[in-house]
Order: C-alpha cells, then structure tokens, then sequence
C-alpha cells in the first residue's frame, strides 16, 4: 500500500510550478457559472480569518519533484486565472502547464475575461482579495505516492463546481488498466489518442442534443446490458459503474483461466501482427468482435467497445442513408414518428424515445441492418405501446417493462425466435394518453387496429416487407 499524506496549506504556500496536468486528464471545462459560484465565495468570506476551499489529489511524478493533479485541476486552473487578473501575466501564482485541448483554450480564454468583468463589477479592491487568497485561504494537499489509491480517493470526492461525470470515472479506470497489463504495447501517444477519441465523443450530440452523445451512449449500453439479464435498469451513474470493470490481465494472464470467448479476445486484440484496431474492424468503424452483452476486459478492448457502439449510433440512427438503403425506411419513419409528432419533446416522450433507440440497437448489434429494417416496426409497437397506455411516463415507468424484449433479442438465434416479439405487439393495451395521434397512427398502419374505446386489439403483420 503505497504512503498517503494530508497537509493543510495556504494558497500562498503552494508552489504552482510543481503541479502538471496528466495526459488522462478532462480538458478545463468550468464554465462562468463555476467561476462565479468561487469568486462569490470568496467574496462573501473577505472578512475570515481563515476559509477553506476543498481538496486537491495529487501523485509525485517519480523522481522529477514534481505532481500530477489526480483532483482539483478545474479549481487550481481557476485560481490560475484569477491570479493573472490580480497580478498579471507573471505572477507566479499560476500553473505552467500547458493546455492542448481545444476545449481548454476556449474555456480559459472566456473565463479569464469574465473575471476581469466580474473585478470590474464588484466593489471590492484587488489588493484585499489577493491577500485574503493567498494568506487566508487554505486547502487540504493529498499526496497518494500509488496511482491507483489516489484514483480511488479521487472516484469518492465530491468537490464544488463542474462534478466529475461516472463515464470520465470509466476513462481514468481503464487508462490506468492498460498500463497494469504490461504485456499491451501502448505508448505515451496512444493513450493521448485515445483520451482525444474519447473527449471528441463527449462533444458529439445525439438525438436528444442536451445529452453529450458519450453520456447517451454509455447509459444505453448499462441499461441494454441490464435489460438482457432480466434486471431493472434505472440510469447509469457513479454507483453503478462496476457494470463496466471486468476481466483484468496483468503480463498476459487473468486471474481465473479463462477458455472463453473473452481470453480469445484479448490474445487475438493483442497479437501485434494481427490486432482488431488494424484488421477486423469494418468500414463503419465497428469492432466485429465486440457484443453489447460481452464480457467488458479492461483496458484497451473497453475503449474498443464503447467506440464500437458511438459509431453504430452514428450509422444507425444519425448518418443519413440514400434511398434503397435498408436502413433508409427506417430513418425516414424514425424523424416522423420519433421527433415530429406533437410531444414528441417532453420529457415523457424522451424516454419512451431512449427505450425504442436501445431496442433498435441490440437488435442492430446481434443481427445487422437488414433485421433493423424487418423489425423496426414492432419495436417501436414494443416501446411506444406504453406512451399510449400511460397518460403521464415518468423514468420509473421505462425501468421493467422492456426486459421480456431483450432477452429475446439477445437469445434468438435466427428469425424464428424473434417471432415472440410480434406477439407481444399484439397483445391489447388501454389507449389513455393524449396528443399522440401520430403515435397510434404508425401503430395502425403497421397492422395494428385501434377500435373506437381506444383498444390495440391485434396485429396482423407487424414485420416490413
């Protein structure tokens, strides 16, 4: 167990030079409203003797004296800037590191220039505040000389401002994973791709374009996964993140033989001659050797399949497709009775929406694209048969109902044992909810018949031609 240290320090007492920011970092994302909830902080507090402003973690970088900041970079990066406006360009109060993401610059840029508008629109004297930072202000320094203890720390803190999102918990998780398994040739560099890879999907926007497509696409899988195993999926968050920590190979072997599919992986993704990055994967950008149910490996082959299942949305669900394309009735259908329709945007109807999509996709991902084409019409029966059988549709309502529906999916073999599906289509359901016509239409003219007291009654082919 490596050594753990906790120091009280003045601000003034830290020496900034010391502290990088490692490669696995997140880019600096606090936004004005962060700046702002600490520049109000700190002003409010003027008058203490003493005020503490959290924690920071950090990991000495073997024998050079200097510190990787495990946590507390956002806030650090901040003080940085607050500083620069105090001082100037050349106080010493500030980190010298430097900043490659895009993200970064910009963030740094528009939150430099809204704390000098900020010092402009507050009464307060810059000389005041800078000493009651730097002599008054303190934080706790948490020195963990083990990487893993100081991620593990870091995994529990729940600092102020911008709050550590659970997927970017799985990034540091796994990068750390490659590096435990030392038989994985993976430079310095290919970590960095991967971190940008993985930052670029952060940035991306699915159908619902508040959600980061990363964010989405991470708690489609979790449900998905939990689904096809009969469970209740609630949505992924910190605690649920042991979904997505599997099988650990450290110098080639697991701690378990294994004679299954996974231990086939992981030689096959780590035979240097023929690697899955550099052979197996498809045009679409889609790991063939990869399923949403698989047993998750740690390292590299996660990385693998979370960038697997981003590009299968992107293809499926985002890139257009030209006519005659099996995917192209599908897409077309999908924009008219999946975001036109009246209330297609309320929250409700988002839900609705994320089950039909997770539907869609473990079917894509167990039978490919002409079997999306054949069966879309019934999935959506499946999932939007509750938008009409509830008049409201809150997340708990989505949480059980779709299992029978995946464990279909991901057990059939052939089309045969897809077939239960199109009977439970068909079962009849109460039509309570109101203004979506345009939902029970789709249903209608996919074989359903709605009597006069709102009734599905049958199906008589719910299957496309």
């Amino acid at each position: 167990m490596g050594k753990i240290n906790a120091n009280i320090m003045n601000i003034g007492e830290l020496n900034f030079s010391l502290f990088d920011i490692p490669f696995y970092q997140r880019p600096y994302r606090w936004q004005t409203i962060h700046v702002d909830t600490l520049l109000n902080t700190l002003r409010d507090n003027l008058k203490k003797e003493e005020y503490r402003i959290g924690s920071i973690i950090v990991n000495p970088i073997s024998q050079s004296g200097k510190f990787d900041i495990v946590d507390g970079q956002q806030r650090l990066t901040t003080l940085s800037l607050i500083f620069m406006c105090l001082e100037g360009s050349s106080t010493s109060h500030r980190l010298q590191c430097r900043y490659s993401h895009i993200d970064s610059r910009l963030n740094i840029y528009r939150n430099y220039h809204h704390i000098q508008n900020w010092l402009s629109n507050n009464n307060i004297q810059k000389k005041q505040l800078l000493d009651f930072i730097l002599n008054k202000c303190s934080v706790v320094v948490i020195t963990a000389d083990d990487l893993t203890e100081a991620f593990q720390m870091f995994d529990s803190q729940n600092g102020r401002g911008k709050e550590l999102e659970a997927y970017n918990l799985l990034k540091a998780y796994h990068l750390r994973a490659i590096d435990n398994d030392t038989t994985t040739i993976t430079l310095t560099e290919e970590k960095k791709d991967i971190d940008r890879q993985w930052e670029s999907a952060v940035l991306m926007k699915g159908v619902d374009s508040e959600e980061s497509l990363l964010k989405t696409m991470v708690n489609n899988l979790y449900r998905i996964r939990k689904w096809s195993r009969q469970h209740s999926a609630w949505s992924f968050g910190k605690s649920k993140i042991n979904e997505f920590k599997g099988i650990q190979f450290n110098k080639g072997e697991a701690e378990l033989p294994l004679t299954n599919m996974s231990l086939l992986l992981y030689l096959h993704y780590n035979t240097q001659t023929e690697r899955i990055t550099h052979r197996g994967i498809d045009d679409k950008g889609q790991n063939p050797f990869v399923s949403i149910t698989m047993d998750i490996i740690n390292g590299n082959l996660f990385f693998e399949y979370i960038r697997t299942y981003i590009n299968a949305y992107n293809y499926v669900i985002l890139n257009p497709k030209p006519e005659g394309h099996p995917l192209y009735k599908f897409q077309q259908d999908f924009k008219e009775y999946c975001l036109q329709y009246p209330g297609a945007k309320r929250k409700g109807d988002g839900y609705i929406r994320e089950v039909f999509i997770a539907l869609v996709l473990a079917l894509y991902d167990r039978f490919g694209e002409v079997f999306v084409n054949r069966y879309y019409k019934t999935l959506y029966s499946l999932a939007y048969r509750e938008r009409l059988r509830l008049q409201r549709v809150c997340y708990a309502s989505t949480i059980d109902f779709p299992k029978r529906y995946f464990e279909c999916i991901t057990t059939s073999v052939n089309d045969s044992g897809l077939r239960s599906l199109i009977e439970f289509a068909s079962q009849s359901i109460d039509y309570r909810a109101n203004n979506i016509n345009k939902v029970a239409e789709f249903i209608l003219n996919s074989g359903g018949i709605i009597n006069k007291n709102g009734k599905i009654i049958n199906s008589d082919d719910l299957i496309s031609d």
